[in-house]
């Protein structure tokens, strides 16, 4: 995989600079489908905006999609990150 700097500026300000972003678990949704990109086998806890756990998912390396109801959810992974989705 061949990769590029990256540079975001807003102003005279560079917000980011030569950040690779292959080397980081994505998740994202589209249509009602929540896709999850990771390096690494992981585990996924996906929770309503309520802090409800929705759903607990192992995370094969590579990635997986998930489908889910229409709603806001917070997505958590093993290394820290969190991530906020809203199917439609």
């Amino acid at each position: 995989m061949k990769t590029q700097p990256i540079y975001i500026t807003f102003g005279n300000f560079r917000a980011v600079e030569n950040e690779l972003f292959a080397n980081r678990p994505t998740v994202w949704p589209y249509g009602n489908t929540l896709y999850i990109n990771v390096i690494k086998d992981d585990i996924a806890s996906i929770y309503s905006v309520a802090g409800l756990l929705v759903k607990r998912i192992e995370v094969p390396e590579g990635g997986t999609t998930l489908p889910l109801a229409k709603g806001a959810y917070i997505v958590t992974l093993k290394d820290g990150s969190v991530h906020k989705v809203i199917i439609r």
